[in-house]
């Protein structure tokens, strides 16, 4: 049966940086009406290879009884497919703590970029620099799939749109066609996917064809909506993303991983706590009557 999680950056996120308490997020997290959150390795308190008080973070989720079922690795800081090797050691010891921790709390998943953020300066990808970049990737998931393994959690690579307008015409695996194929050399109960819907739509995927593909190797979701140009991360129903389609698929291919609500308010008219609260009523309708559109 599903259980939706609500992902703690809505509470800590303030435009581009990720400074709101994450102590704090967690109470708000469950007093929106979830008993499920997904925590994010951003902010001070993971810079610069720093790894947060775990016992605070246990005590708190005991205390509010909230289990954290995933983690978003840090990716601000992360490029997985640098060809610079320093720049790549450093990003994978940065997910390896996000593995650990999520580990040591009991939960399930690591989400992971498996691409750095989109440079504007760069020069457009060729068919070299294209097929090196997946070559960087797969010796970056490669490491963390190991560590995977030793603290048998699940890493999840998440689907990563295109920046056309700054010349990006394409972005390693940016469809689940691709990701299915990269991950055919990893093992599969350990290395998955998180689609994140709200990136499916800014690729211009159809959504439920897409969750199809991915299949068995799904192992988590990014659930917003939006439109136009922006990934906004709204809650479902404020955006044109077709729910039927998405709701119907996951019920084919049997999906039973991590149903995170990955929302924020910055693109809304409502504070952090009205957004979490506007998320908390699809989530129960979604659990009455299936994922659909509202």
């Amino acid at each position: 049966m599903k259980q939706f999680s609500l992902a703690s950056v809505l509470f800590i996120s303030e435009g581009d940086e990720y400074e709101g308490n994450q102590i704090d997020a967690l109470r708000k997290v469950k007093n929106s009406g979830f008993d499920e959150t997904e925590l994010i390795a951003e902010g001070s308190i993971w810079a610069d290879g720093k790894v947060p008080d775990i016992e605070l973070f246990k005590q708190t989720l005991k205390e509010v009884e909230l289990l954290p079922r995933s983690i978003h690795a840090p990716y601000t800081t992360v490029n997985l497919e640098s060809a610079d090797i320093a720049v790549r050691k450093k990003s994978v010891s940065q997910v390896q703590s996000a593995i650990r921790f999520i580990s040591e709390l009991g939960g399930e998943v690591v989400v992971v970029h498996p691409t750095g953020s989109v440079d504007p300066n760069a020069e457009p990808r060729d068919s070299f620099t294209f097929g090196e970049s997946v070559k960087y990737i797969g010796e970056s998931v490669y490491e963390l799939s190991q560590t995977a393994k030793e603290c048998d959690i699940k890493i999840a690579l998440e689907n990563l749109p295109s920046k056309p307008e700054w010349g990006w015409i394409v972005r390693p695996l940016e469809s689940m066609q691709q990701l299915r194929s990269f991950l055919q050399a990893f093992d599969d109960k350990h290395v998955g996917i998180c689609m994140d819907v709200g990136h499916t739509r800014l690729s211009a995927l159809d959504v439920g064809e897409q969750v199809k593909i991915a299949g068995d190797r799904l192992f988590a979701l990014h659930i917003q909506d939006g439109d136009g140009p922006l990934d906004c991360h709204r809650p479902p129903g404020q955006g044109v993303i077709d729910f039927d389609s998405f709701g119907q698929a996951l019920s084919d291919i049997k999906f039973d991983g991590a149903w995170t609500m990955e929302v924020i308010s910055r693109n809304t008219q409502s504070n952090p706590e009205e957004v979490g609260s506007q998320t908390a009523q699809v989530a129960n309708i979604w659990l009455d009557r299936g994922i659909s559109n509202i």
